[in-house]
Protein backbone atom coordinates (compact mmCIF):
# COMPACT_ATOMS: atom_id res chain seq x y z
CA UNK A 1 0.00 0.00 0.00
CA UNK A 2 2.87 2.40 0.68
CA UNK A 3 3.76 2.04 -3.00
CA UNK A 4 0.74 4.26 -3.65
CA UNK A 5 2.80 7.17 -2.35
CA UNK A 6 6.11 7.33 -4.21
CA UNK A 7 9.19 9.47 -3.69
CA UNK A 8 8.13 11.80 -6.51
CA UNK A 9 4.68 12.40 -5.01
CA UNK A 10 4.17 15.61 -3.05
CA UNK A 11 1.49 16.96 -0.75
CA UNK A 12 1.36 20.65 0.13
CA UNK A 13 -0.74 21.77 3.09
CA UNK A 14 -1.49 24.68 5.34
CA UNK A 15 -1.43 24.29 9.10
CA UNK A 16 -4.71 22.96 10.48
CA UNK A 17 -4.24 22.52 14.24
CA UNK A 18 -6.76 19.69 14.61
CA UNK A 19 -5.16 17.61 11.85
CA UNK A 20 -2.29 15.48 13.13
CA UNK A 21 -0.99 18.21 15.48
CA UNK A 22 -0.88 20.66 12.60
CA UNK A 23 1.35 18.46 10.44
CA UNK A 24 -1.40 17.06 8.23
CA UNK A 25 -1.12 14.04 5.95
CA UNK A 26 0.04 12.00 8.95
CA UNK A 27 3.14 14.14 9.17
CA UNK A 28 4.12 13.61 5.53
CA UNK A 29 3.07 16.94 4.07
CA UNK A 30 5.05 20.00 2.99
CA UNK A 31 3.74 22.92 5.07
CA UNK A 32 3.12 26.30 3.48
CA UNK A 33 1.41 29.48 4.66
CA UNK A 34 -0.97 29.51 1.71
CA UNK A 35 -1.93 27.10 -1.06
CA UNK A 36 -1.80 28.83 -4.44
CA UNK A 37 -1.26 27.76 -8.03
CA UNK A 38 2.35 28.86 -7.67
CA UNK A 39 2.80 26.80 -4.48
CA UNK A 40 1.68 23.59 -6.17
CA UNK A 41 3.14 24.35 -9.61
CA UNK A 42 5.39 21.23 -9.52
CA UNK A 43 2.35 18.95 -9.32
CA UNK A 44 0.14 20.79 -11.80
CA UNK A 45 0.24 18.75 -15.01
CA UNK A 46 -0.12 19.83 -18.60
CA UNK A 47 -0.44 17.65 -21.71
CA UNK A 48 2.00 17.09 -24.50
CA UNK A 49 1.11 19.12 -27.56
CA UNK A 50 2.80 16.68 -29.89
CA UNK A 51 1.07 13.33 -30.43
CA UNK A 52 2.69 10.18 -29.15
CA UNK A 53 3.71 7.56 -31.69
CA UNK A 54 6.11 4.84 -32.74
CA UNK A 55 8.97 4.63 -35.22
CA UNK A 56 8.48 2.13 -38.07
CA UNK A 57 11.37 1.83 -40.53
CA UNK A 58 12.48 5.33 -39.60
CA UNK A 59 9.00 6.78 -40.07
CA UNK A 60 7.01 8.31 -37.16
CA UNK A 61 3.54 6.76 -36.92
CA UNK A 62 1.14 8.71 -34.63
CA UNK A 63 -0.91 6.57 -32.28
CA UNK A 64 -3.63 9.17 -31.78
CA UNK A 65 -2.77 9.53 -28.10
CA UNK A 66 -1.26 12.12 -25.80
CA UNK A 67 0.33 12.05 -22.35
CA UNK A 68 0.05 14.26 -19.33
CA UNK A 69 3.43 15.66 -18.30
CA UNK A 70 4.71 16.94 -14.97
CA UNK A 71 5.69 20.60 -14.87
CA UNK A 72 8.95 20.08 -12.97
CA UNK A 73 10.54 17.30 -15.05
CA UNK A 74 8.40 17.09 -18.23
CA UNK A 75 8.10 13.31 -17.81
CA UNK A 76 4.90 11.47 -18.81
CA UNK A 77 2.26 10.83 -16.14
CA UNK A 78 0.07 7.74 -16.22
CA UNK A 79 -1.28 6.17 -19.37
CA UNK A 80 -1.76 7.82 -22.73
CA UNK A 81 -5.24 9.17 -23.43
CA UNK A 82 -6.98 9.62 -26.74
CA UNK A 83 -6.40 12.95 -28.47
CA UNK A 84 -10.12 13.11 -29.27
CA UNK A 85 -10.52 14.27 -25.67
CA UNK A 86 -9.07 17.73 -25.07
CA UNK A 87 -8.56 16.61 -21.47
CA UNK A 88 -8.21 19.49 -18.97
CA UNK A 89 -4.82 19.72 -17.30
CA UNK A 90 -4.45 19.75 -13.53
CA UNK A 91 -3.62 23.45 -13.70
CA UNK A 92 -6.95 24.12 -15.44
CA UNK A 93 -8.81 21.96 -12.92
CA UNK A 94 -7.10 23.74 -10.03
CA UNK A 95 -8.13 27.10 -11.49
CA UNK A 96 -11.68 25.85 -12.00
CA UNK A 97 -11.94 24.56 -8.43
CA UNK A 98 -10.49 27.79 -7.03
CA UNK A 99 -13.03 29.81 -8.98
CA UNK A 100 -15.85 27.56 -7.78
CA UNK A 101 -14.85 28.24 -4.17
CA UNK A 102 -15.01 32.03 -4.62
CA UNK A 103 -17.58 33.51 -2.27
CA UNK A 104 -17.93 30.29 -0.25
CA UNK A 105 -16.71 29.58 3.27
CA UNK A 106 -14.12 27.12 1.95
CA UNK A 107 -10.41 27.80 1.56
CA UNK A 108 -7.88 25.46 -0.07
CA UNK A 109 -5.73 23.76 2.56
CA UNK A 110 -4.14 20.79 0.77
CA UNK A 111 -3.16 19.67 -2.72
CA UNK A 112 -1.08 16.69 -3.73
CA UNK A 113 -0.43 13.59 -5.80
CA UNK A 114 -0.46 9.82 -5.27
CA UNK A 115 0.64 6.68 -7.06
CA UNK A 116 3.57 8.05 -9.10
CA UNK A 117 1.59 11.25 -9.71
CA UNK A 118 -1.20 9.35 -11.40
CA UNK A 119 -3.73 10.80 -8.96
CA UNK A 120 -4.13 14.50 -8.16
CA UNK A 121 -6.30 16.00 -5.44
CA UNK A 122 -7.06 19.37 -3.88
CA UNK A 123 -9.05 19.87 -0.67
CA UNK A 124 -10.67 22.94 0.88
CA UNK A 125 -11.84 23.37 4.47
CA UNK A 126 -14.93 25.19 5.72
CA UNK A 127 -15.87 26.59 9.13
CA UNK A 128 -15.97 24.21 12.11
CA UNK A 129 -19.28 23.47 13.81
CA UNK A 130 -20.12 21.75 17.10
CA UNK A 131 -22.05 18.51 17.41
CA UNK A 132 -22.30 15.93 20.21
CA UNK A 133 -19.65 17.84 22.18
CA UNK A 134 -17.20 17.59 19.30
CA UNK A 135 -15.80 19.91 16.64
CA UNK A 136 -16.98 18.95 13.16
CA UNK A 137 -14.88 20.25 10.25
CA UNK A 138 -16.33 20.22 6.70
CA UNK A 139 -14.23 19.70 3.58
CA UNK A 140 -14.85 19.71 -0.16
CA UNK A 141 -12.39 18.40 -2.70
CA UNK A 142 -11.59 17.66 -6.31
CA UNK A 143 -9.89 14.44 -7.33
CA UNK A 144 -8.66 13.26 -10.74
CA UNK A 145 -6.99 10.08 -11.95
CA UNK A 146 -4.98 9.84 -15.15
CA UNK A 147 -5.22 7.04 -17.65
CA UNK A 148 -8.34 5.64 -19.26
CA UNK A 149 -11.01 8.33 -19.19
CA UNK A 150 -9.01 10.65 -16.91
CA UNK A 151 -12.01 10.76 -14.60
CA UNK A 152 -12.57 13.83 -12.42
CA UNK A 153 -14.55 13.72 -9.19
CA UNK A 154 -15.77 16.35 -6.77
CA UNK A 155 -17.13 15.59 -3.34
CA UNK A 156 -17.07 16.31 0.34
CA UNK A 157 -16.22 14.83 3.69
CA UNK A 158 -16.31 15.79 7.33
CA UNK A 159 -13.85 15.17 10.13
CA UNK A 160 -14.52 14.89 13.83
CA UNK A 161 -11.73 17.26 14.74
CA UNK A 162 -10.98 15.86 18.18
CA UNK A 163 -9.15 12.95 16.62
CA UNK A 164 -9.12 14.01 12.96
CA UNK A 165 -11.16 10.98 11.93
CA UNK A 166 -12.39 11.45 8.39
CA UNK A 167 -15.80 10.38 7.14
CA UNK A 168 -16.60 10.44 3.42
CA UNK A 169 -20.13 11.75 2.99
CA UNK A 170 -20.48 12.43 -0.70
CA UNK A 171 -18.27 11.60 -3.63
CA UNK A 172 -19.57 12.12 -7.12
CA UNK A 173 -18.02 11.54 -10.49
CA UNK A 174 -18.75 14.01 -13.25
CA UNK A 175 -19.55 12.79 -16.74
CA UNK A 176 -21.17 9.51 -15.69
CA UNK A 177 -24.79 10.62 -15.61
CA UNK A 178 -26.83 11.35 -18.70
CA UNK A 179 -27.73 14.85 -17.51
CA UNK A 180 -24.07 15.82 -16.97
CA UNK A 181 -21.91 17.62 -19.49
CA UNK A 182 -18.68 15.63 -19.74
CA UNK A 183 -15.74 17.19 -17.92
CA UNK A 184 -13.33 15.32 -20.18
CA UNK A 185 -13.43 18.15 -22.72
CA UNK A 186 -11.38 21.22 -21.80
CA UNK A 187 -13.67 23.46 -23.85
CA UNK A 188 -16.62 22.52 -21.66
CA UNK A 189 -15.26 22.63 -18.14
CA UNK A 190 -16.31 26.20 -17.39
CA UNK A 191 -19.83 25.34 -18.46
CA UNK A 192 -19.77 23.11 -15.35
CA UNK A 193 -18.90 25.96 -12.98
CA UNK A 194 -22.50 26.63 -11.81
CA UNK A 195 -22.99 22.92 -11.18
CA UNK A 196 -19.76 22.66 -9.19
CA UNK A 197 -20.73 25.72 -7.14
CA UNK A 198 -24.10 24.10 -6.47
CA UNK A 199 -22.39 20.92 -5.26
CA UNK A 200 -20.22 22.96 -2.90
CA UNK A 201 -23.26 24.83 -1.60
CA UNK A 202 -25.11 21.53 -1.15
CA UNK A 203 -22.44 20.45 1.33
CA UNK A 204 -23.92 22.92 3.84
CA UNK A 205 -27.00 20.73 4.00
CA UNK A 206 -25.01 17.52 4.07
CA UNK A 207 -22.83 18.77 6.93
CA UNK A 208 -25.86 19.99 8.86
CA UNK A 209 -27.46 16.55 8.55
CA UNK A 210 -24.24 14.90 9.68
CA UNK A 211 -24.11 17.18 12.75
CA UNK A 212 -27.76 16.45 13.63
CA UNK A 213 -27.17 12.72 13.27
CA UNK A 214 -24.14 12.96 15.57
CA UNK A 215 -26.29 14.73 18.17
CA UNK A 216 -28.96 12.06 17.81
CA UNK A 217 -26.40 9.27 18.20
CA UNK A 218 -25.10 10.90 21.39
CA UNK A 219 -28.60 10.64 22.85
CA UNK A 220 -28.70 6.86 22.30
CA UNK A 221 -27.17 5.36 25.45
CA UNK A 222 -25.64 1.89 25.22
CA UNK A 223 -23.88 -0.46 27.61
CA UNK A 224 -20.51 -2.13 27.15
CA UNK A 225 -21.98 -5.44 25.98
CA UNK A 226 -23.94 -3.65 23.26
CA UNK A 227 -20.83 -1.82 22.07
CA UNK A 228 -18.74 -4.98 22.11
CA UNK A 229 -21.29 -7.05 20.19
CA UNK A 230 -21.78 -4.27 17.60
CA UNK A 231 -18.01 -4.06 17.04
CA UNK A 232 -17.91 -7.83 16.49
CA UNK A 233 -20.86 -7.60 14.10
CA UNK A 234 -19.09 -4.88 12.13
CA UNK A 235 -15.75 -6.69 11.99
CA UNK A 236 -17.13 -10.15 11.19
CA UNK A 237 -19.33 -8.95 8.34
CA UNK A 238 -21.35 -11.83 6.92
CA UNK A 239 -19.37 -14.57 8.68
CA UNK A 240 -21.59 -16.65 11.03
CA UNK A 241 -18.82 -17.19 13.62
CA UNK A 242 -15.20 -16.46 14.40
CA UNK A 243 -12.80 -19.17 13.31
CA UNK A 244 -9.42 -19.81 11.75
CA UNK A 245 -6.98 -16.99 11.11
CA UNK A 246 -9.68 -14.35 11.55
CA UNK A 247 -10.15 -15.05 15.26
CA UNK A 248 -7.12 -13.26 16.68
CA UNK A 249 -7.43 -10.28 14.36
CA UNK A 250 -11.13 -9.81 15.08
CA UNK A 251 -10.71 -10.17 18.85
CA UNK A 252 -7.72 -7.80 18.94
CA UNK A 253 -9.53 -5.17 16.90
CA UNK A 254 -12.73 -5.50 18.93
CA UNK A 255 -10.73 -5.02 22.13
CA UNK A 256 -8.98 -1.96 20.73
CA UNK A 257 -12.31 -0.50 19.56
CA UNK A 258 -13.72 -1.03 23.05
CA UNK A 259 -10.76 0.89 24.47
CA UNK A 260 -11.42 3.76 22.05
CA UNK A 261 -15.17 3.72 22.82
CA UNK A 262 -14.35 4.15 26.49
CA UNK A 263 -11.32 6.45 26.40
CA UNK A 264 -10.65 7.60 22.83
CA UNK A 265 -10.45 11.31 22.04
CA UNK A 266 -13.70 12.90 23.19
CA UNK A 267 -15.27 9.57 24.18
CA UNK A 268 -16.64 8.38 27.51
CA UNK A 269 -18.05 4.94 26.66
CA UNK A 270 -21.68 5.97 27.00
CA UNK A 271 -23.43 6.18 23.65
CA UNK A 272 -23.51 5.44 19.91
CA UNK A 273 -21.62 8.66 19.12
CA UNK A 274 -18.71 7.25 21.14
CA UNK A 275 -19.09 3.96 19.23
CA UNK A 276 -19.05 5.71 15.84
CA UNK A 277 -16.11 7.87 16.89
CA UNK A 278 -14.16 4.78 17.99
CA UNK A 279 -14.66 3.16 14.56
CA UNK A 280 -13.62 6.20 12.56
CA UNK A 281 -10.71 6.93 14.92
CA UNK A 282 -9.36 3.39 14.52
CA UNK A 283 -9.70 3.33 10.73
CA UNK A 284 -8.12 6.78 10.49
CA UNK A 285 -5.06 5.98 12.58
CA UNK A 286 -4.47 2.33 13.43
CA UNK A 287 -5.81 -0.25 11.00
CA UNK A 288 -2.93 -0.28 8.50
CA UNK A 289 -0.38 -1.89 10.81
CA UNK A 290 2.02 -1.06 13.59
CA UNK A 291 5.15 1.03 13.75
CA UNK A 292 6.65 -1.85 15.73
CA UNK A 293 6.19 -4.25 12.80
CA UNK A 294 8.18 -4.72 9.62
CA UNK A 295 7.43 -1.25 8.27
CA UNK A 296 9.51 1.80 9.06
CA UNK A 297 7.76 4.74 10.69
CA UNK A 298 7.50 6.55 7.35
CA UNK A 299 6.11 3.46 5.64
CA UNK A 300 3.55 3.04 8.39
CA UNK A 301 2.48 6.68 8.12
CA UNK A 302 2.10 6.39 4.36
CA UNK A 303 0.11 3.17 4.56
CA UNK A 304 -2.16 4.56 7.24
CA UNK A 305 -2.77 7.83 5.42
CA UNK A 306 -3.60 6.04 2.18
CA UNK A 307 -5.90 3.58 3.96
CA UNK A 308 -7.65 6.36 5.87
CA UNK A 309 -8.27 8.67 2.95
CA UNK A 310 -8.28 6.46 -0.17
CA UNK A 311 -8.18 2.78 0.80
CA UNK A 312 -9.72 0.17 3.10
CA UNK A 313 -10.08 2.51 6.06
CA UNK A 314 -11.93 5.08 3.97
CA UNK A 315 -14.28 2.36 2.70
CA UNK A 316 -15.19 1.22 6.23
CA UNK A 317 -15.75 4.78 7.48
CA UNK A 318 -17.92 5.63 4.49
CA UNK A 319 -19.95 2.43 4.91
CA UNK A 320 -20.53 2.95 8.63
CA UNK A 321 -21.55 6.60 8.27
CA UNK A 322 -23.92 5.73 5.44
CA UNK A 323 -25.37 2.85 7.45
CA UNK A 324 -25.93 4.72 10.70
CA UNK A 325 -26.53 8.34 9.66
CA UNK A 326 -29.34 9.17 7.26
CA UNK A 327 -31.38 12.37 6.83
CA UNK A 328 -30.01 13.95 9.99
CA UNK A 329 -30.82 11.07 12.32
CA UNK A 330 -29.32 7.90 13.76
CA UNK A 331 -30.69 4.78 12.07
CA UNK A 332 -31.23 2.85 15.29
CA UNK A 333 -32.32 -0.44 13.66
CA UNK A 334 -29.03 -0.50 11.70
CA UNK A 335 -26.95 -0.16 14.85
CA UNK A 336 -28.93 -2.77 16.76
CA UNK A 337 -28.72 -5.19 13.85
CA UNK A 338 -24.93 -4.96 14.11
CA UNK A 339 -25.28 -5.65 17.83
CA UNK A 340 -27.61 -8.61 17.32
CA UNK A 341 -25.41 -10.03 14.55
CA UNK A 342 -22.43 -9.72 16.86
CA UNK A 343 -24.23 -11.50 19.68
CA UNK A 344 -25.16 -14.35 17.34
CA UNK A 345 -21.56 -14.61 16.13
CA UNK A 346 -20.24 -14.69 19.70
CA UNK A 347 -22.82 -17.32 20.65
CA UNK A 348 -21.58 -19.53 17.80
CA UNK A 349 -17.93 -19.03 18.73
CA UNK A 350 -16.06 -21.13 21.28
CA UNK A 351 -16.22 -19.92 24.86
CA UNK A 352 -12.41 -19.85 25.05
CA UNK A 353 -12.29 -17.35 22.21
CA UNK A 354 -15.09 -15.18 23.61
CA UNK A 355 -13.35 -14.87 26.98
CA UNK A 356 -10.42 -13.11 25.28
CA UNK A 357 -12.73 -10.17 24.57
CA UNK A 358 -12.29 -7.43 27.20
Amino acid sequence: MSAKISKIDKVFLTKIPELFNGAGWHGKGIPTDEITAETVAPILFSHRFEPSGIQVNGEFIPTGEQYATANDNNLPIGKAVSTRYATPSNAELYELFSEALAGSEYGIVSAGTLNERNEFFVDAKGVNMRAAGRDIAPFVGLNRCFGGDSSVMIGGHTIVAQCANTTALMRREFGKREDNVSIKNTLGIYERLPEIKAEIERMHGVNAMFARAMEDSASEKIVRDDARAAFVGLLAGDKPKLEGKRVARTINRANRLLDLWKAGAGNSGENVADWFNAVTDFYSHENAGSEDGADSKDEFLEKQWYSSERGAGAAVKSRVSGLLFQNGALVRPAFYKLRDDGKAILAATSAAVVTTLN
